[in-house]
């Protein structure tokens, strides 16, 4: 489990000249494709009770967004999560907050830096996308079934 810093990474994110403009909606959309793209699953917390309509944020297969609440900050929930979990030596905590990464640290598990994870993402989604290139259809995709396959496919479902 990837559990992130929402607001420190997007800030950091931010810095970065080609990701000026960048939303929260778009970091958790390449955040989610990295996921994927790693066969992980991660949760990102942001402060505060986030945007009316959430959902461009919350639809991400394999990234669970949290937001604090008004009663909470996201680094209390973050270091809540680190403390509650069943495994956390397995935990990959992203934040560049001294406070968080101490509190990973005391329960064992691994802590990255928000700028140094976010150019692991942007690095690992180059090679998975040039890899998807390289990779063709196989032929028979392309071709599809033959007039044979039709007719045994129709037999099988009752639709002669």
């Amino acid at each position: 489990m990837i559990l992130i810093d929402g607001y420190n990474l997007l800030r950091t994110v931010e810095r970065q000249e080609d990701f000026a403009g960048i939303s929260d909606v778009q970091l958790c959309i390449t955040i989610a494709e990295y996921l994927r793209s790693k066969h992980r699953k991660g949760r990102i917390v942001f402060d505060g009770i986030g945007p009316p309509d959430k959902s461009m944020l919350v639809n991400h297969r394999g990234l669970e967004v949290i937001f604090s609440g008004t009663m909470h900050e996201a680094d209390d929930i973050i270091e809540e999560l680190i403390a509650t979990d069943s495994a956390p030596r397995r935990l990959l905590v992203v934040s560049s907050d001294r406070k968080i990464r101490g509190t990973a640290g005391r329960h064992k598990a691994v802590s990255v830096p928000a700028l140094e994870f976010w150019i692991e993402i942007i690095s690992s989604l180059e090679k998975f996308k040039k890899q998807q290139k390289q990779q063709p259809e196989p032929p028979g995709k392309l071709r599809g079934i033959t007039v044979k396959e039709t007719e045994a496919w129709m037999k099988e479902f009752g639709l002669e």
